[in-house]
């Protein structure tokens, strides 16, 4: 009996069923993730004085406008990293500004304002980005500080809108 007890336990243990079955891990690398087509950027709508009608300059997509002492700039990106374009944007770190966060319909806007040393003196800043999730719509005024340019940055806050691209003026 105890022969036939131990090649039972022999077979038993031999075949396996004694043994518990090991995981097994699947590695998954470089899987290829479609990107989505995103729809085309808006164009940017914003109030501007008579003087500033005429663009100075436009390079790879920044619109610049002037006029007695005063600089905007407009300019529409790719979504992703607010801080990154915050920084593009200013020239400075973003611990170093305050960063105001609101919603406006589906969009998120940011705005902040800084002050620089420039060639003619200190320069006031003021910047206003729009987030729609796809695009950030980038708006910045720059004047000299002896300008209050408060009355003027509000009436461009204000008049902010991005319309379809599809849509000629």
């Amino acid at each position: 009996m105890k022969k036939l007890l131990f090649v039972l336990v022999s077979v038993l243990i031999l075949s396996g069923c004694g043994t518990q079955e090991k995981e097994v891990f699947e590695t998954i690398g470089n899987v290829s993730v479609q990107e989505q087509d995103l729809p085309a950027a808006g164009v940017i709508d914003i109030y501007l004085p008579e003087q500033a009608a005429a663009q100075t300059m436009a390079e790879d997509g920044v619109q610049v406008y002037s006029w007695d002492g005063y600089e905007v700039r407009m300019e529409t990106r790719s979504a992703g990293d607010i801080i990154k374009t915050m920084q593009e944007i200013t020239g400075m770190n973003t611990e170093e500004l305050t960063v105001m966060k609101q919603k406006k319909g589906d969009i998120t806007l940011y705005q902040t304002v800084w002050s620089t040393t420039g060639e003619d003196g200190i320069l006031c800043g003021r910047a206003m980005v729009a987030d729609d999730g796809n695009y950030h719509y980038c708006v910045s005024l720059l004047n000299p500080e002896t300008v209050n340019s408060e009355n003027l940055y509000a009436k461009m806050v204000a008049s902010f809108q991005i319309s379809p691209a599809d849509i000629e003026k």
